[in-house]
């Protein structure tokens, strides 16, 4: 083959595309993992962000069911009265301090629910199961 000038331009291109087709190529393959690690870096950090958030909401949970269950166990001496009065001051106060308790408290409690330190005969002291939180 003899080497002519339009072969020689014709061989100088092709190893130009050449060169830069394995650059590109280099560059996605590159790009595409990083971008991998990243989002998964950012997924990760994400779910610890959540985990935390959630254990703290299931020990505070199991905080109150702590409590809850010592009273109720160290009521049982009490005349009757008495202990209702305590069990009731208990799970008020746990309603009280988490408000997602709302709507389970009021299967226990007929009664109008007051916020601590509001006048029972206020507007606001409806019976819970007429309430509808969202």
């Amino acid at each position: 083959m003899k080497w002519t000038i339009r072969n020689r331009l014709f061989l100088l291109v092709w190893i130009i595309v050449g060169i830069y087709g394995i650059a590109i190529a280099f560059t996605i393959v590159n790009f595409r993992k990083n971008l991998t690690e990243r989002a998964r870096q950012v997924a990760l950090s994400q779910l610890a962000e959540k985990a935390s958030s959630a254990r703290v909401i299931v020990q505070g949970d199991f905080e109150i069911a702590r409590t809850l269950s010592e009273t109720f166990t160290r009521t049982t001496s009490l005349e009757t009265n008495v202990r209702e009065q305590v069990v009731e001051a208990a799970l008020t106060g746990a309603v009280a301090q988490s408000p997602r308790y709302l709507a389970p408290g009021s299967a226990w409690n007929s009664r109008p629910w007051t916020p601590p330190g509001q006048d029972p005969t206020a507007a606001s002291a409806i019976p819970t199961t007429a309430r509808v939180r969202r």
